[in-house]
């Protein structure tokens, strides 16, 4: 008896399996020509009935029939799949039976489909219909909080998939310099590094001070050799490929089409299977065979939609990258394209040089963006960092660190390099 009242409170778990899907549709309750009356709970239960059960009680399945001693059958269903939970054989031309629903909505609530089979001389008085385990929380229930769990991870990681704006492959990994860039073109693995490398390549986005520009002639030359061009057409990951230049761009772009995806559906079938069997915990609905099949497939298109939307804007942002980098070809090294200093506006080239160290030994020293000790700092040099001092004014230095990043800080501390 108590294996078959667990076998009940399991059942609300049983929207998550596959196989519930395929399973046959619940079979149309049998008429007969005995008479047999059901009442659960203390109301009259016929073909097409809903009860409501609360939770705080047991229930009675009391049946009258034609019979002295019928035998009896009572099952429960969820999404195509039944449970016995009760079996006999009654006396004094009827049967009873009682549910012990408080102990039952401990592993669940919400809506069933309850058989009622009472068989009368040898022919069987089925009556279905549905009833609501009401009065409890889904939440606080074993299948209410699976429920709960599953759609918060499938929702929360089709978010994830969408805002990753496709991922590690379109996102940069690989470090160009910019004394090289074009003979670090061998480093490009991806489409993220090949919009890296193209930054850095044509001036834009490298935030350091290049020693070595290639000019645009040279740019536009190497992407247009046939080597480079074989080296783009390599570069695949999972459906996103560079398309060859065209006459309007210098760049070759990214291209993207849409492919399947795994992990993406399964957030989105666990998602929806997990609102499906909430919904059916708050006695919203009662999930057939056919609804959990539907909602599956519901959740796959999801999850495959919204993988793949994640990768068009993650390319779509690779080519804004692109398209930025490329118009940095049109614009020469004449003028600084960094912080600019009164004695470096005539240089195309600038080597750095550390002139001075930040004190060691203590919390570093606070840095400005202008000469004006008002304002609040905007970053803390570290101790016994070298900077270079190209400036001093009212007691400030402005120094220049080795990744090009130019502030003010107070002259004083510095420590100057003497070998």
């Amino acid at each position: 008896m108590a294996s078959r009242r667990i076998a009940l409170g399991l059942l609300s778990g049983a929207a998550f399996v596959v196989a519930a899907g395929a399973a046959a549709p619940p079979a149309v309750a049998q008429t007969s020509l005995n008479d047999c009356d059901v009442r659960v709970g203390g109301h009259r239960f016929a073909n097409g009935s809903h009860v409501s059960l609360p939770t705080s009680r047991p229930a009675t399945i009391a049946v009258t029939a034609l019979d002295e001693k019928p035998r009896y059958r009572v099952e429960l269903e969820l999404a195509g799949v039944r449970s016995t939970v009760g079996t006999g054989r009654g006396s004094d031309f009827g049967w009873q039976r009682e549910l012990n629903v408080k102990r039952y909505a401990t592993f669940g609530v919400g809506t069933y489909r309850l058989h009622v089979r009472t068989t009368v001389d040898g022919a069987p008085c089925v009556v279905t219909g549905l009833i609501d385990l009401s009065g409890r929380a889904p939440v606080t229930t074993l299948a209410g909080g699976l429920a709960t769990l599953a759609a918060l991870i499938g929702v929360t990681g089709l978010a994830l998939i969408l805002f990753r704006r496709g991922g590690k492959p379109l996102n940069t990994r690989q470090g160009f310099s910019v004394d090289d860039p074009l003979g670090e073109f061998v480093a490009v693995a991806t489409p993220g590094d090949y919009a890296g490398w193209a930054e850095v390549a044509c001036d834009q986005g490298a935030r350091t001070f290049v020693t070595t520009r290639p000019t645009s002639e040279t740019v536009r030359a190497f992407l247009a050799e046939e080597s480079t061009q074989s080296r783009l057409a390599e570069i695949k990951s999972r459906g996103i490929r560079i398309r060859p230049a065209g006459a309007d761009v210098a760049l070759p772009r990214v291209r993207w089409r849409p492919r399947p995806f795994v992990i993406a559906p399964i957030f989105g079938i666990l998602g929806a299977l997990g609102v499906l069997l909430y919904l059916q915990q708050a006695t919203v609905l009662y999930p057939t065979a056919r609804a959990v099949g539907l909602s599956a497939a519901i959740g796959l298109v999801a999850g495959l939609v919204i993988t793949n939307l994640s990768r068009l804007l993650g390319a779509a942002t690779l080519n804004r990258r692109l398209a930025a980098a490329e118009s940095g070809l049109e614009v020469e090294a004449v003028e600084p394209r960094y912080p600019p200093m009164d004695h470096l506006d005539e240089l195309d080239t600038f080597v750095w040089t550390p002139t001075h160290t930040v004190p060691d030994g203590a919390d570093g020293v606070p840095a400005w963006e202008a000469p004006d000790r008002t304002q609040p700092p905007v970053a803390t040099l570290d101790p016994a960092l070298p900077v270079r001092v190209v400036e001093r004014r009212d007691g400030l230095a402005q120094v220049v660190c080795s990744n090009g990043w130019v502030g003010w800080t107070d002259a004083e501390p510095l420590e100057e390099i003497t070998s």
